[in-house]
């Protein structure tokens, strides 16, 4: 369970899906502020609880660029803080949007889900969403749309580098999130009491650059060069 005598006092607790480069691996990072600034002092392979809200944020990035990324807020019992998870529109964070649209019975029933990642075969990021207590390919969700009825990004040559655009995958993935997600999600409880603290702005965590742009295996694989395009309209609900 993530944030477990990290949080006490606390009304939420950050976490973002993020690229650690030192030990090369992808994990839920909990968020802490040290000296002003946004710093990971926890990684974790895996989170538990269940998803009670979902949203998608603007940001501007460290060069005044606005992009979106994606917090899921999820709840692990009555004694923990809300966990916010703070994702990007990578691969994964795709992944995981496709994968909970699968759930959405789950969800509405208030279900808990085990969501973990880990290193593939291929020594890739994956991640797995599961029923908790279950093994292997019991009880694993998995994706609800397959890759051939996905939108297909576009590839265009910028300084002699190869940059995929996305816009059409993600603006799918927006729609999934307001029409297969949210509805279902119960809302983030109130907990206020007298030793909460209030949550600092979201749009204050710092940009995570994990998978855009960043050379290196998390990012192999969501680039989608071969795929035509499809008008994210079109969702094969």
């Amino acid at each position: 369970m993530a944030g477990k005598g990290n949080s006490a006092g606390n009304k939420f607790v950050f976490l973002q899906l993020r690229f650690d480069k030192l030990e090369k691996k992808t994990y839920f990072s909990e968020l802490a502020k040290l000296e002003g600034k946004w710093t990971p002092i926890e990684n974790y392979s895996y989170i538990e609880g269940k998803l009670v809200d979902i949203e998608v944020k603007s940001q501007k990035s460290q060069k005044g660029e606005e992009y979106k990324k994606i917090v899921f807020s999820f709840d692990f019992g009555e004694d923990e803080p809300i966990h916010k998870v703070d994702s990007s529109f990578s691969m994964l964070g795709r992944s995981l949007i496709n994968t909970l649209s699968a759930c959405e019975a789950e969800i509405k029933a208030g279900k808990e889900l085990n969501i973990s990642v880990y290193e593939n075969k291929s020594g890739y990021s994956s991640l797995c969403v599961r029923e908790p207590g279950t093994s292997g390919k019991d009880g694993m969700y998995g994706w609800r749309w397959s890759m051939d009825q996905l939108p297909k990004s576009t590839k265009h040559v910028i300084n002699g580098k190869d940059v995929y655009d996305h816009t059409a995958i993600n603006e799918m993935m927006e729609k999934i999130i307001a029409e297969k997600i949210k509805p279902n999600c119960p809302g983030i409880p109130d907990r206020d009491g007298p030793a909460a603290k209030p949550a600092p702005a979201l749009d204050a965590l710092p940009e995570d650059r994990s998978f855009s742009g960043t050379p290196g295996k998390q990012e192999t694989g969501m680039d989608l060069p071969n795929h035509e395009s499809m008008p994210p309209d079109d969702l094969p609900f």
